[in-house]
């Protein structure tokens, strides 16, 4: 997912993770490994201050789109 303001890059993964890039050089800026099970679909939120993350875990978690700390989670 591309970040409203087009800086950032989220991708969700088979291996649990989520990791969010810039843009303009493909630069890590962070991973969370929060979920037990694939991770399957990644979104910014209008603002871009949150992301939301979905899982085969069947929990939604929100982090932090600058720092991937936790939120919340729904489940």
């Amino acid at each position: 997912a591309w970040s409203h303001d087009d800086r950032r890059i989220a991708a969700a993964s088979a291996d649990r993770s989520v990791r969010v890039f810039t843009a303009a050089d493909a630069k890590p800026l962070w991973t969370s490994r929060l979920h037990s099970d694939f991770a399957t679909a990644v979104s910014f939120r209008d603002d871009d201050r949150f992301v939301a993350t979905a899982s085969k875990d069947c929990t939604v978690k929100v982090l932090d789109a600058a720092t991937g700390k936790l939120f919340t989670t729904f489940n």
